[in-house]
């Protein structure tokens, strides 16, 4: 399965532009854990980083006094860690793991954001999974018995 098949394609995005308070507001309203970070112009968003809900609170823990001046652009993590939609989801969770990250932005071949991707992606896709072996094992258990 690939990652294009589990990410989620209503993604909240921010520009970097954007104040701290509007990135909170933006991912306050939309109920999300993270917002992409994209840069402003053109119809195709190029991702430049994400911002989280803990993003957010260390923030305001750290520069309460600064906070409404602060910009996306100040606290933005580099380097970005994306994933192109057509990679497996056994190599997007080993990438994942490997650079820390809880979610990532899904691109397509030309770098442009066409998701996200998060662990709970991969729950529910683990899960699903692990319920389709459940339904193999109850029907083949069913055929032994009638033997």
């Amino acid at each position: 399965m690939r990652v294009g098949d589990i990410c989620g394609r209503d993604v909240v995005t921010v520009m970097v532009s954007d104040t701290v308070v509007a990135a909170a507001q933006q991912i306050q309203e939309h109920r999300s854990i993270a917002a992409v970070i994209v840069e402003p112009g053109g119809d195709d968003p190029i991702p430049v980083g994400v911002i989280t809900r803990g993003d957010l609170v260390g923030v305001i823990a750290r520069s309460p006094e600064h906070i409404d001046r602060l910009l996306v652009e100040d606290i933005v993590f580099h380097p970005l860690v994306t994933v192109e939609e057509d990679v497996t989801t056994w190599r997007a969770l080993q990438r994942m793991r490997d650079r820390g990250v809880r979610q990532m932005p899904v691109v397509d071949e030309a770098g442009i954001l066409v998701g996200i991707v998060t662990i709970d992606d991969f729950v529910v896709h683990i899960g699903e999974m692990l319920g389709g072996l459940s339904r193999i094992i109850t029907a083949q258990s069913g055929r032994d018995a009638a033997i």
